[in-house]
């Protein structure tokens, strides 16, 4: 199996493209001090991003107004309740996902 030089560059190009705004901020802050305030309110960014994420997929716009995806209700339900014992991002998306699997899996039999 060969592969064409331009696929390859292009693959490269943009790992690279991919790699550096994510590397970047590590590096420019590693040595700057950050105040306490700024911390704090970084701290939320993940929390607001998930939270959009989550809304994105629950409410769809319909002609007639919105509508509630009930299949991602059913397993919002309990990655909030993990969310609220556990405080961890990974143990709340790994029940998300499997719970999301679940009743896609129950949903598809039972229609």
């Amino acid at each position: 199996m060969t592969i064409d030089p331009y696929i390859l560059l292009v693959i490269i190009g943009s790992s690279v493209v991919t790699i550096i705004p994510r590397i970047t901020p590590f590096i420019v802050t590693k040595k700057m001090d950050i105040p306490k305030n700024v911390k704090k309110w970084l701290s939320f960014v993940p929390v607001c991003i998930f939270t959009a994420l989550i809304m994105q997929e629950l409410i769809n716009k319909t002609e007639n107004g919105i509508q509630i995806d009930i299949p991602v209700l059913l397993s919002l339900i309990p990655s909030v309740f993990v969310a609220a014992k556990t405080k961890s991002m990974i143990k709340t998306v790994a029940v998300g996902v499997v719970c999301m699997a679940l009743v896609r899996l129950f949903m598809r039999n039972v229609l």
